[in-house]
């Protein structure tokens, strides 16, 4: 067929952006070009339609593009870019791959069973993105699989041009036959009875897997009629005819894969790839499969490791363990002794003392023992205790320097028994210093008591009815550890102590490992003559005795005075006790005995309905915001920051422990919040030690994904295809415990989203995966939220690069950077771009992640380091590229500022003489608008003359197509103009031209400056309300945008607005924002002293000269490049001598400032305040004549300004409403008189 277009030449530009470097093939539809990116400097496969194309083609076209533009997946080519050309040619860019298709490989012969199973393991993982975004490819064949770098573990799925959303019709070609290549077509493909789904594609597969191991397709025939024919009539033959070696497995999957019904195949790709590691062994090929997460998941465990002296009983050792609650023990390969002490209660201190206290047992039996304790995860259902706990202990046993016969433990373990046992720092380690302590000192109790006043009023109550009735009675007070029940318990009893009506206080604990009979109730009656209670043999009859005495004496108790019964922590309490005390509620229910229970939610479980009617209920919910809010500042301190104090209330949930814990952290790292406490992430993580094993081993899946995550992904990672169902009742029971929460949409299409209600919980659950897990587990995510059509980069980068693979991670980073970039984010910009460098990024790679970070850094100040990073940028971009054109722009502008001020010129020179690419014409523009900008501020004019001739070029090659371009040009202009010759109607135009232009071209930051330009420009026209609403508006954009720098420029002009207006409201105003802006770290030095300026002018209103005179030195000391800033600066210093009574030196001032005005011809829209402060000067000298020749240049440059109004209305507000114009009518009235006045208006 003869072709319908001639090739494109080489350095053809297609859409303003791709330059074509050569012909890389031809099609029915269209020619692929290789052609280069001038945007980023890359490579790419450049698709053009025919001129002459069908519409059946430009919609077939357009499809592709749409397609490709859906899915990011390494494993199928990624989109760059499509639309048109200026000539109305369709066009698509794409990822420009190096390689040999599969088809080339394939005919030098077959593949190894290995090599077959591994790009089986690759097409698949591209299919399966596809299909999760519903789309089917319909012309899977080796030709269309490319082999980057002939890899075949990087196998990539190309040309998407037939492919179609699930349920479209199969299509047909003009001629009636099926669209698709015959050898790898389905059955329902061929005969075009219905729309085709994924199952389709899984036949094509089995073909291109059946001809990489036999050689051949598996139907063959002289035409493809006949081999249509066969794929609808015959049967697949079988792979071992042809290759008897493939492993049975293999065979049996190839044939699965070319089953005649769709329903009997693998249903899609996704399917298909959980499937694949069940049936094969791929482990020749490592990296090719992602493990799931192990089936059991480590759980929090205090473990105790110990080197027992030469003649130590190992048996009498081992008792004493079990005696104390060790759940697991055993012995290591180097004849140590470890045992677990785990799943009590889900209470990390209950099982941090019970560990403890067995290693003060054993010091005391085998005193040379030599002994370590740590807390955090392990796995304690095998053999014997392993994990992160267990070495971690055994690491401090080992260490050369230990020394023999002590207890040792790790911070968390201190930290959890720290008010209960002393302990000691020695070199470096904290040792146990002595026994348990007979009271423990509680957490919280020298903090205010906040937030539980309601309650302890409710209790004061129900105490105030048992006495005065009198009547027994019981309150069970429930909540989970750390919500304050022992706290309310002290508050109580400080408040009834301290009456005179002498309440009797009783208060008894129970262990977790359980006692003997009425141990609970010994504790409370310690002292009291009855300790004979904590007997439990001999008879029943006894037992009897012993709780009929114990009744009679509390009766008699509270026949003489009121009895509090405290019981704490009820749910570990021994049955006799429990139940004596409910026999004590009947039969002294006419006493003043009011109990007090303790206890946690588990208590149902244990005592269902304690105490059944006998007893009230109160349940402490999580402290109000306000209240933790009162708590966090009183635990951090004075002088808390506000962020801190929101960010520890709103992960501590309304847990007063937690709140504390983590405020406590923030003291130790300086007042900043960090990562949460080690000891309050055990907490959390005994009490999912609580949960079932499926609910528990789902909840540290969801965990590798965040804060949100999906089922899918979570079925995916615990390897739960086909009984996903035990997955949704893990989630229904975590729901239901308000541990997660079930989302009304999903971001992830077809999939349910959860979110973690409480970042803690999420980050107790991550804690518990070990290094290696964490790795499997995040490539595992990335795997399926690739395959599920995730486009957040940076989400995928992060899970790459926690799963090991730099690579990919590398890749997804420079993305992320520069999606971060287009939407203004420099923050993300800069976070991205650092990791991939980082991770190894080399070349134009570097250099582009490299320049990012030159631009961020320029915009947040930090000048510099943006220079030395631009410079290292340069040599490693494309000369000429988006990239290239920016960043020698910002390395010129930054030397033009004064970081590097020595190579301006030189970088000027560079800047003006370099060539941009087509693409990179608008970025030049750019560079060249900043330029000029400087260069007005810095009054350069013959250095602006120059800049400004290569604007023009530049602006004539990039037509009026470009709105940046557009938006520099005109903000150029505005700054230009203000430097030069003030017209001010014509600036306000200007500026507000600029600020339409950067709103188009979607530059956020950019409209936000010229919005508050334009406010400057309104003030300068009188137009005060205009102006104010203009900075409103800059105001809530630069709010939006969230951008440091951005809204301290917009403050600046807001500042220079209220420091116009003449209210002593206005001028505190404009003094409380110039000096927040002063103190504001990282602004840059010139916008500094522009806050200086303002501060001083306020101060010269004021009548305070000396300070005006302090303050604007300040600012002098900081512009010395910026002359316009300088000479603005110079005319407050100017008053404020004149004010102070030195008038030599304002005169010297004001002359030197006359003779850099008339040097450069004019400095625009500051000259009449100058002029007006030099005049100034020169009346306080006595040189009227002088004085009078300023006065009458300020009034012909205001005669210029009223020429350039026009509008009468206009003139009469710029003469009277901005108040340099006012003076300066006002002393030229006194002067020489109003018809004078007007005769040098009229003039000018």
């Amino acid at each position: 067929m003869a072709p319908r277009s001639k090739p494109l030449p080489a350095g053809t530009l297609i859409a303003r952006r791709f330059v074509v470097r050569s012909l890389a093939g031809r099609g029915g539809m269209g020619e692929v070009y290789r052609a280069r990116d001038q945007e980023t400097g890359e490579e790419v496969a450049l698709k053009l339609l025919h001129t002459d194309a069908t519409s059946v083609d430009a919609e077939r076209f357009a499809r592709e593009a749409r397609i490709l533009s859906l899915i990011r997946h390494p494993r199928v080519v990624s989109y760059v870019a499509h639309g048109q050309n200026e000539d109305g040619r369709h066009f698509l860019a794409m990822q420009w791959l190096e390689g040999e298709d599969l088809a080339k490989r394939l005919a030098r012969g077959p593949l190894s069973t290995g090599e077959a199973l591994l790009l089986l393991r690759r097409i698949t993982e591209g299919l399966a993105a596809l299909h999760a975004r519903s789309i089917v490819h319909r012309d899977l064949k080796p030709s269309n699989v490319l082999l980057r770098g002939g890899d075949i573990d990087q196998a990539t799925i190309v040309d998407l041009g037939i492919a179609r959303p699930m349920g479209s019709s199969t299509g047909i070609t003009a001629a009636g036959r099926p669209i698709g290549t015959p050898e790898y077509m389905s059955p329902e493909q061929v005969g075009s009875e219905e729309p085709v789904g994924p199952a389709s594609d899984m036949f094509s597969l089995g073909c291109i897997l059946f001809e990489c191991l036999a050689g051949r397709t598996p139907f063959v025939a002289t035409d493809p009629v006949l081999v249509m024919s066969k794929i609808l009539s015959a049967e697949a033959p079988s792979l071992l005819s042809s290759r008897p070696g493939v492993p049975p497995p293999v065979a049996a999957l190839v044939q699965s894969l070319l089953r005649k019904d769709p329903a009997e195949r693998p249903a899609s790709a996704a399917s298909l790839l959980e499937g694949l590691a069940e049936h094969l062994d791929l482990e020749a090929h490592k990296g090719a499969f992602y493990p799931t997460l192990a089936r059991d998941v480590q759980e929090l465990s205090s473990v105790l490791v110990l080197s027992l002296p030469e003649g130590a009983g190992a048996e009498e050792i081992g008792a004493i363990l079990a005696r104390n609650g060790a759940f697991s023990r055993g012995q290591r390969p180097d004849g140590t002794l470890v045992a677990a002490f785990a799943r009590f209660g889900g209470d990390a201190t209950d099982q941090a003392t019970a560990a403890t206290r067995a290693a003060l047992v054993i010091r005391a039996a085998a005193p040379g023992a030599t002994i370590a304790l740590a807390t955090g995860p392990a796995f304690v259902s095998g053999e014997q205790p392993i994990g992160r706990a267990v070495d971690q202990a055994a690491e401090a046993l080992a260490a050369e320097d230990t020394p023999r016969g002590v207890v040792i433990v790790d911070a968390v373990t201190a930290g959890l028994v720290g008010g209960r046992f002393p302990t000691a720092r020695e070199g470096g380690r904290i040792l146990l210093a002595g026994e348990e302590l007979t009271r423990a000192v509680r957490p919280g109790e020298t903090l205010p008591f906040v937030g539980r006043k309601r309650e302890l009023d409710l209790l004061l109550r129900a105490f105030e009815a048992t006495r005065e009735e009198p009547l027994a009675r019981a309150v069970v007070v429930v909540a989970p550890p750390g919500m304050g029940k022992s706290r309310l318990l002290q508050e109580l009893r400080a408040r009834l102590e301290a009456r005179e009506d002498g309440v009797l206080f009783l208060v008894g604990h129970s262990d977790p490992l359980g006692a003997p009979a009425y141990t609970m109730l010994a504790d409370a009656l310690r002292g009291r003559g009855l300790a004979e209670l904590t007997t439990s043999e001999g008879r029943a009859a006894t037992r009897a005795q012993l709780e009929r005495v114990l009744l009679d004496d509390l009766r008699g108790v509270c026949a003489e005075r009121p009895v509090v019964l405290a019981l704490e922590d009820v749910h570990h309490g021994d049955a006799p006790s429990v139940r004596l005390v409910e026999r004590a509620l009947v039969e002294l229910s006419d006493q003043p005995l009011f109990v007090l229970a303790l206890a946690r939610p588990d208590l149902e479980d244990v005592y269902p309905r304690l105490w059944g009617d006998r007893a009230e209920r109160m349940v402490l919910s999580p402290l109000v915001r306000r209240d933790a809010e009162e708590l966090a500042r009183a635990a951090l301190g004075q002088g808390a920051s506000d962020v801190v104090v929101e960010r520890i209330v709103e992960r501590a949930a309304g847990n007063p422990l937690f709140l504390e814990e983590l405020a406590r952290a923030a003291r130790a790292t300086g007042g900043e919040e960090g990562a949460p406490p080690a000891t309050l992430l055990v907490m959390l993580q005994a009490r999912l030690g609580r949960l079932g094993p499926e609910a528990r081993r789902a909840l540290v899946a969801a965990s590798l994904f965040g804060a949100r995550f999906w089922r899918g992904g979570v079925v995916a990672l615990m390897d739960r295809q086909g009984h996903e169902a035990s997955v949704d009742q893990a989630l229904a029971a975590l729901t239901r415990a308000e541990l997660l929460e079930k989302q009304r949409t999903s971001r992830l299409a077809g999939d349910v989203e959860y979110v973690f209600r409480h970042v803690l919980v999420r980050e107790a659950a991550y804690g518990l995966l070990g290094e290696e897990e964490l790795a499997l587990g995040h490539a595992r995510a990335a795997l399926f939220l690739e395959a599920a059509g995730e486009s957040d980069a940076q989400s995928l980068a992060d899970h790459w690069r926690r799963g090991g693979d730099a690579a990919r991670a590398r890749v997804l980073h420079v993305r992320a950077a520069r999606e971060a970039f287009e939407r203004n984010d420099l923050e993300g910009t800069r976070l991205h771009a650092a990791k991939a460098e980082e991770l190894g990024a080399e070349g134009a790679e570097l250099g582009l992640v490299r320049g990012m970070a030159c631009s961020v850094l320029y915009w947040n100040g930090a000048w510099d380091e943006a220079r030395r990073r631009g410079t290292e940028a340069l040599p490693l971009l494309p000369e000429g590229s988006t990239w290239f054109c920016r960043v020698l722009g910002l390395v010129c502008t930054l030397a033009g500022l004064g970081a590097g001020v020595e190579a301006f010129a030189g970088h000027l020179d560079e800047l003006l003489a370099l060539s941009p690419d087509l693409e990179a014409l608008g970025a030049y523009a750019e560079c060249l608008g900043r330029l000029l900008c400087l260069l007005a501020v810095r009054l350069d004019r013959g250095a602006s003359s120059r800049v400004l001739a290569r604007m023009r070029e530049t602006l004539e090659q990039t037509g009026a197509v470009d709105p940046s371009a557009h938006g520099w040009a005109r903000l150029a202009a505005y700054e230009y103009g203000r430097s030069a010759k003030h017209d001010p109607l014509a600036q306000l135009e200007r500026i507000e031209d600029a600020m339409r232009a950067f709103e188009a071209a979607g530059d956020a930051r950019m409209q936000v400056v010229c919005a508050a330009r334009a406010g400057e420009a309104l003030v300068a026209l009188g137009e005060h309300e205009a102006a104010l609403a203009r900075l409103v508006e800059a105001e809530a954009l630069a709010i939006e945008l969230d951008d440091r720098r951005t809204k301290a420029a917009v403050r600046l002009s807001r500042a220079l607005f209220l420091a116009e207006q003449s209210t002593p409201e206005a001028q505190k105003e404009a003094r409380a924002l110039a000096e927040a802006l002063v103190a504001e770290a990282g602004l840059n030095p010139f916008d500094v002293a522009l806050a200086w300026g303002i501060a001083a002018r306020v101060a010269l209103v004021e009548g305070d000269a000396a300070r005006a005179l302090v303050e604007v030195d300040r600012g002098l000391a900081l512009v010395d490049p910026m002359r316009l800033r300088r000479l603005s600066l110079t005319a407050t210093r100017i008053r404020a001598l004149t004010r102070l009574g030195r008038g030599a030196e304002s005169l010297s001032l004001a002359r030197a400032a006359l003779v850099e005005v008339r040097a450069a011809g004019g400095v625009g829209a500051i000259e009449v305040d100058l002029r007006l402060a030099a005049a100034e000067a020169l009346r306080a000298a006595g040189e009227v004549g002088a004085f009078e020749d300023e006065l009458r240049a300020a009034l012909g440059l205001l005669g210029e300004q009223c020429a350039d109004v026009r509008d009468p209305e206009g003139q009469t507000r710029l003469l009277r409403e901005v108040p340099s114009n006012a003076e300066a009518a006002r002393l030229a009235r006194e002067q020489f008189g109003e018809t004078a006045v007007l005769t040098l208006l009229g003039a000018a």
